[in-house]
Order: C-alpha cells, then structure tokens, then sequence
C-alpha cells in the first residue's frame, strides 16, 4: 500500500471582503472609506489562500503603511483562523481612523510571500459634535397657533445650521435632524453640504410662547 500524505500547501494569495462583498476599486486599489476619529463598524475579513484557494490557518499578517498622514491603526492582527481568515471590525479586531481626512495606503502580507495586497483608506469628515444656528436677523415674530401657509419673510426669519466634527471639518453627506421646542419649522431633516451647513429653514413662533 501506497500512503500519500497532501501537505495545505504554502500562501499563494491574499483576499479582502466587506460585510461578505468584493470592497469597491478606486484608482486601481479596493478602498475603504471611514470618517475621521471612528472605528470600523462593517466587517473587514482578511484570508490567505493557498494555489487551490483554500484558507490557511495560523497565518500571521503584517500591515505597513505605505503612503499617506494622520492614518487609521490597525490592532495587531495575529494570526488567521481555522478558514484563514482575520477578521477587523465591530466586535473583532480594531480598525480607527486618525484624525484628519486624506488618502492612506497599506501594504497586507503574510511574510515573504506572494499573499499580499494593497488597502486603499479614504478618511472623511467624521460625525458634527458643534453645531450652530444663526438667524438671518432678529426681530419679533407674529404669534401662530399654525404653521404659516407660506414660509415668507413676513411670517417667519431664515435660519441656517452649519455642523463641526471634532478637528473643525465639515461632515458632508450627514443626515441631521433639527428638534424644536416653541416654534415652527419648515423642515426637520437635511443633508448637510460640503461647507457643513443644513438646508435653511424658517421658524414662527407659537402662540404666548419665546423663539427657541
């Protein structure tokens, strides 16, 4: 009798998945993008394959940055599980963004091998902790028991939010709700644009009741 023993072969290539899915390419790299200051919340999975594509276990994993400032830090990886696989995100290893925006790149490996690939992390504005309301002017409003039928200047003053996140960058694309107590406003929600400044909205008073 003949035995043959098949050894798991050694690391061939390296793959990246978000939440289960190909990451999207941007300049030629996959990339993820993350506001500034925050941890990985989606699931960033990390597998060394074999020339079969078959996982490696206890596989160690280097990440060097490449290119870029102020960059996000990755826990120490450690080694791949019984699938391959090392997993960043919430509720696994820790991926936090530095504190500024820009474009960072790394460099993952196993060793001296051909099991790498490039990260491409794009760092945006991170979530508004300062936000601001400034009225267009200020002066008495009519008592409304209503909101007016028409938002016009005689009815109602033109208020405008702009939003800071912690290094004083403007969080463009966040969604922000406006809550209100005494008054009237012509919209609660907004996307806040690339300066960080909500959709103007008007406000009226409540009958007996100040301006908030």
């Amino acid at each position: 009798a003949t035995t043959v023993q098949v050894g798991e072969g050694s690391a061939a290539s390296l793959i990246m998945t978000l939440n289960g899915q190909a990451l999207p390419v941007e300049d030629g790299l996959p990339t993820l993008t993350m506001r500034a200051g925050t941890a990985l919340t989606q699931s960033l999975a990390i597998r060394v394959l074999n020339n079969q594509g078959a996982g490696l276990a206890n596989r160690g994993l280097s990440v060097d940055l490449e290119a870029g400032e102020s960059c996000a830090e990755f826990a120490e990886a450690g080694v791949t599980d019984e699938s391959g696989t090392i997993t960043f995100g919430q509720g696994n290893l820790a991926i936090t963004a530095g504190g500024n925006v820009g474009t960072c790149v790394y460099r993952l490996a196993h060793g001296a091998t051909t099991a790498n690939a490039r990260l491409r992390i794009v760092q945006i504005p991170g979530p508004p902790v300062i936000a601001t309301l400034t009225a267009a002017e200020v002066r008495s409003l009519t008592n409304t028991p209503q909101s007016p039928n028409e938002w016009t200047d005689d009815t109602s003053v033109l208020v405008t939010l702009q939003a800071r996140d912690a290094n004083n960058l403007a969080p463009e694309g966040l969604r922000m709700w406006l809550n209100v107590s005494n008054c009237h406003v012509s919209a609660r929600a907004f996307e806040l644009d690339e300066n960080g400044y909500g959709t103007a909205v008007y406000t009226a008073q409540l009958p007996d009741r100040a301006y908030s």
